[in-house]
């Protein structure tokens, strides 16, 4: 059994739409007052951090499998955990009672060995990663 969890539409909306309204209000701006504003600048400049952000969650992905959990990112390297190494898992709730994010822990009880922000998964995936058996998860 191999999954593969990639982040769902809800990780992409908020900043998406604040991006959108920004680019909107740049480009009246251009509108309006003309081209010689330089209001091309910050129009770039939003949608290449919008496009950093959706490059950045792209690469997110955890990979469960009979080894283990692994987990990819932009800029930092992959990090894996076999089942073997997982001695507890504690779940961190937000304010209104929904998971946010898991805690995985090995030997030391103070560093954990991975953090999966649960808040950018689709729920159906979250409920797979919950129910897993090799995760030993506590509520925090």
């Amino acid at each position: 059994m191999k999954k593969t969890l990639r982040p769902g539409i809800s990780a992409y909306l908020p900043l998406g739409l604040i991006s959108a309204g920004l680019v909107v209000l740049y480009l009246f701006v251009w509108v309006v007052r003309g081209p010689q504003t330089n209001a091309w600048q910050p129009i770039v400049l939003v949608v290449g951090v919008y496009l950093l952000w959706c490059l950045s969650l792209w690469r997110r992905v955890i990979v469960l499998d009979e080894g283990g959990i692994r987990c990819t990112y932009l800029m930092r390297k992959a990090r894996s955990v076999t089942w073997s190494e997982i001695d507890r898992s504690v779940m961190v709730n937000w304010i209104d009672r929904k998971p946010y994010q898991v805690l995985i822990f090995g030997q030391s009880a103070e560093t954990p060995l991975m953090e999966l922000p649960l808040r950018l998964y689709h729920p159906t995936d979250v409920e797979l990663l919950l129910n897993m058996d090799g995760l030993k998860l506590e509520v925090g």
